[in-house]
């Protein structure tokens, strides 16, 4: 960090640092969304440039919850 401090760049833009992403949709209800043709049968975050991000989120159903990985 006291290398990343003084070269003015940020710790996981730095090559020798892995970063994982943790977060949670939890609250938000995607699976509730109704576009006007119905509930989706699936809604989840779309894949982006990061890799080592994981994503907690309710199953369709909610009744249990799941995880998106993305290595």
């Amino acid at each position: 960090m006291l290398d990343a401090y003084r070269t003015r760049k940020l710790a996981f833009l730095q090559r020798n640092c892995d970063v994982h992403l943790i977060t949670s949709t939890l609250a938000f209800e995607f699976e509730k969304i109704d576009f006007g043709f119905g509930k989706p049968a699936r809604a989840s975050q779309g894949s982006g440039p990061s890799s080592n991000t994981f994503i907690l989120m309710n199953t369709p159903g909610d009744h249990d919850r799941e995880e998106l990985k993305l290595l």
